[in-house]
């Protein structure tokens, strides 16, 4: 839907932003809002996820962060929510690393990841 938004942050939240984008704001779930500077002039990579009772914007400061992303909500079992919440928790390089590397216990640091998850996220993304 959208590739991405640029525009000015005119708010932040402990789980989202707020773009103004030639008068509209745009609210965009964001794993660290405090990456972003208020009032600063960005540009926000976007994923759309609509559901039958939501639309969603999901944002993100590059595009690798963005493709990481949309492969962890391909990975059965996984959400949208939950992949903003293990791209908060951890950095890129590590969480690609930690699957590369099949470290299970690096992915079981992360919020509301068991082992069952972190088995399958290395299943579907190893490589």
């Amino acid at each position: 839907m959208f590739d991405y938004l640029r525009g000015n942050i005119t708010k932040q939240i402990a789980n989202y932003i707020v773009v103004d984008v030639s008068g509209v704001g745009y609210k965009l779930y964001t794993p660290n809002p405090y990456g972003f500077k208020e009032l600063e002039n960005v540009t926000v990579y976007c994923y759309t996820h609509i559901r039958e009772d939501e639309q969603t914007l999901y944002g993100f400061k590059t595009e690798d962060e963005r493709d990481l992303f949309l492969r962890l909500i391909d990975v059965k079992g996984l959400g949208p929510k939950m992949a903003i919440t293990i791209l908060a928790s951890c950095s890129i390089n590590g969480l690609v690393d930690a699957i590369d590397r099949e470290n299970i216990l690096y992915l079981k640091k992360i919020p509301k990841v068991g082992e069952k998850l972190a088995r399958q996220i290395i299943l579907d993304l190893k490589g």
